[in-house]
């Protein structure tokens, strides 16, 4: 038992690196950085304490956690004593109990009046989040992502504050996937990674991009921006996409002026000029272009957003070829892969670089491996997976 936890140490150990690999070529900075001039994301990964206890004052700010374990997220509950075998469906039943994740923290006064959000990526199964001993967010779901608008209740005066996270792994049947009969595991913790965003009261929520009736010869980019206004004043705002290559450079941009009502959630549709001749995404091929979204308070640049997403097209073409897949025009062999989300001893509890790691292993398997999850995958996994060709 004890090198199975110094291999899941070691495991841990990569969060810590500077660096996160998600594939050849790419490289995402896991410190804290700087999205854009009003955007910031940091990394909310380490210096959490865990108990396997469930407390029924865990939410407290003045609860003794000096007993409790020093950890890192992602992080698994319980360490398995096998991962196969004839044992190994009673194994996971260690699993099943309720815990608790702490983390103390202090904010700079620069940080006030921002809209900061904490972004869960997955916590199995139930999380209740508090900030300074009061419940500000429930979620219900293991493969979910979700974010806590701590904005109101954090301190940035200098004084600390606490995050704590209950967090309920025992079976869900309520929840999807549990109720029926399930053949892979869920697991427990905070599973996932977590982060800190900090933005203006003005800024993205989400984007869609999507490429309406694209050819070979002509493409169009349609942005749809779901913009949240969080701040106390009506106000007008620019919004803007430009459309960059692989190189950077300005392909096409659109703009538009909007009204944002306070305290409101306001989509904008954003359609550029059709791209001449766009550079396809192929899987021997997977080139990607950028969306860069901006809101813009005349010259004052408040928010900034990228998407990264490749141009394509694709069917199953009937007739003759009934059931073969078409891209671009080209008919392409689809692979299938049925890849759970599991690992030795420590489940779902594993860095991203070791889960991209896999994917680049995966990619070089087949021509053209197609992974289609029945559970929802990282945001990191997607962007792996474009930039790899799946």
């Amino acid at each position: 038992m004890r090198w199975k936890k110094l291999i899941c140490t070691m495991l841990s150990l990569f969060l810590l690196c500077t660096s996160v690999y998600i594939g050849e070529g790419f490289t995402v900075r896991a410190q804290n950085s700087v999205n854009a001039a009003a955007r910031e994301t940091l990394n909310f990964n380490t210096d959490w304490l865990y108990s396997s206890m469930d407390y029924e004052n865990g939410e407290a700010v003045r609860l003794d956690d000096s007993g409790f374990d020093k950890v890192s997220v992602p992080h698994a509950n319980s360490v398995l004593e096998t991962h196969k075998g004839n044992d190994f469906p009673n194994e996971i039943a260690s699993y099943r109990f309720v815990s608790w994740y702490r983390r103390h923290f202090t904010l700079p006064e620069r940080y006030a009046g921002r809209n900061i959000t904490v972004d869960f990526e997955g916590v199995a199964t139930v999380a209740d989040v508090y900030l300074n001993g009061e419940l500000l967010a429930d979620h219900k779901g293991a493969y979910t992502g979700f974010s806590v608008d701590i904005t109101d209740k954090v301190y940035t005066d200098g004084r600390e504050n606490v995050l704590a996270v209950r967090v309920n792994s025992e079976r869900q049947p309520q929840l999807p996937p549990e109720g029926g009969n399930v053949d892979y595991c869920l697991f427990g913790g905070i599973v996932r990674d977590v982060t800190m965003t900090i933005t203006d009261p003005i800024h993205v929520q989400r984007v869609f991009v999507t490429t309406p009736n694209l050819t070979k010869e002509s493409g169009v980019v349609k942005n749809s921006v779901d913009i949240l206004n969080n701040s106390k004043q009506d106000k007008a705002y620019t919004v803007e996409t430009t459309v960059l290559d692989k190189e950077g450079k300005a392909v096409v941009r659109a703009s538009e002026k909007a009204d944002f009502p306070a305290g409101r959630l306001v989509r904008v549709e954003l359609t550029a000029a059709a791209i001449a001749n766009p550079h396809l995404w192929d899987v021997d091929d997977p080139y990607l272009y950028t969306a860069v979204t901006e809101i813009k308070d005349g010259n004052t640049l408040l928010d900034t957003y990228q998407t990264r997403f490749g141009m394509r097209f694709m069917e199953f073409k009937t007739g003759p070829d009934d059931g073969s897949f078409y891209l671009n025009g080209r008919k392409i062999e689809i692979i299938g892969i049925n890849r759970h989300e599991q690992w030795p001893w420590i489940g779902r509890a594993v860095p991203t670089n070791c889960r991209c790691r896999m994917q680049t292993a995966l990619r070089r398997m087949a021509s053209m491996p197609c992974a289609v999850p029945i559970i929802r995958r990282t945001p990191l996994f997607w962007i792996a997976a474009m930039r790899l060709g799946f």
